[in-house]
């Protein structure tokens, strides 16, 4: 599963759509996205969190939006429910 997230404009003191998609995640599994196992700058841009079920990648453009996708299954079911919680759309529901 992928989703691709709206951010906010830096310095706005907003809270981004992707960071509240992220803290539903931690709500269902706690630790979820917790440390990442790694980080740093993504090769097509932007910058990269790793994590074992889910990876982050920010973008650089002005809204700062975000790419989230799952690695595992335990990643897809946290990320299914929490997009279902939050009323995000994912990309098999549009399909449909």
């Amino acid at each position: 599963m992928m989703l691709r997230l709206m951010g906010v404009p830096e310095g706005s003191g907003l809270k981004a759509e992707w960071l509240a998609f992220i803290h539903q995640c931690n709500e269902i599994e706690p630790g979820i996205f917790g440390e990442p196992e790694s980080s740093g700058p993504w090769w097509a841009g932007g910058y990269v969190e790793e994590y074992a079920d889910a990876r982050l990648v920010l973008t650089q453009d002005e809204d700062r939006t975000a790419r989230l996708a799952s690695k595992t299954e335990r990643g897809e079911r946290v990320m299914r429910q929490a997009a279902q919680a939050m009323g995000i759309k994912t990309n098999e529901e549009n399909r449909g």
